[in-house]
């Protein structure tokens, strides 16, 4: 639960030090932004990061480890400056603001399955071993209101797709990934009128994209565009990028 505590400062560091604009960083950009992490024995730490060794790490999983292992909270007077509208700026050098971040925008949820069902506990507060649409949203919207909105509707109804009414400890991991991607996508994403999504828009937030490694931004298009019309629905997008990106 220490997500929600901490990923707006990490968020603010993140972004300062990644080269590119795709929400990942080498490891020689880990090494080089250690300082700036509090992170003793960088080269080891990324290892440790990146435990698929697919040469980069994602926000979410810098997250997770910093989540995990830096227990002390971080000063928000020397990294960050919240403005009254709800995006927040880094510090330059001269102490200037310098290009804001959407950091509303960024939603994190746990993705360790002790985690998982730490937070699923949590919110099981009659201990049934399942939690009702009006359930997840006073509880989980009273303790965290970062998650308020229409994303845990949608979410859930993605999730208990039998219509029975609630979900399982075990389908709850799903219903936490569908959230954050709900949250997470739309600053990436242009819609239509419709609130769809073409294919050229698809491909030209490509980069933005958790596209997993080894798939094309053309393949996954793919794969969510079932009838091959050109043209998806965000909730589609969300579900895929739930079943297959965690």
């Amino acid at each position: 639960l220490r997500y929600i505590q901490n990923f707006n400062n990490l968020w603010l560091v993140f972004d300062g030090v990644e080269v590119g604009s795709e929400r990942r960083i080498t490891k020689p950009e880990f090494i080089t932004a250690a300082q700036k992490l509090e992170i003793q024995s960088a080269e080891s730490v990324y290892d440790k990061v990146d435990k698929n060794a697919k040469g980069y790490v994602l926000f979410e999983e810098l997250c997770d480890w910093m989540s995990r292992n830096i227990l002390s909270d971080w000063d928000d007077e020397d990294n960050s400056a919240v403005q009254q509208n709800g995006t927040a700026t880094t510090n330059g050098a001269n102490g200037t603001p310098s290009k804001p971040c959407a950091i509303h925008r960024v939603l994190l949820v746990p993705t360790h399955d002790d985690d998982v069902h730490q937070m699923f506990d949590f919110l099981d507060t009659k201990h049934m071993g399942a939690l009702t649409l009006t359930s997840l949203e006073l509880r989980l919207v009273e303790k965290f209101p970062e998650y308020a909105g229409t994303a845990i509707t949608t979410a859930f109804h993605e999730t208990d797709r039998s219509s029975k009414g609630f979900i399982t400890r075990n389908e709850f991991g799903f219903f936490l990934n569908f959230l954050q991607h709900y949250q997470n996508l739309q600053s990436a994403l242009e819609f239509d009128a419709d609130g769809r999504i073409t294919y050229e828009a698809f491909m030209e937030a490509s980069n933005q994209l958790p596209i997993p490694r080894g798939r094309s931004a053309e393949d996954v298009f793919d794969n969510i565009d079932m009838k091959m019309e050109g043209i998806v629905e965000y909730d589609d997008v969300c579900r895929w990028m739930a079943d297959n990106v965690r």
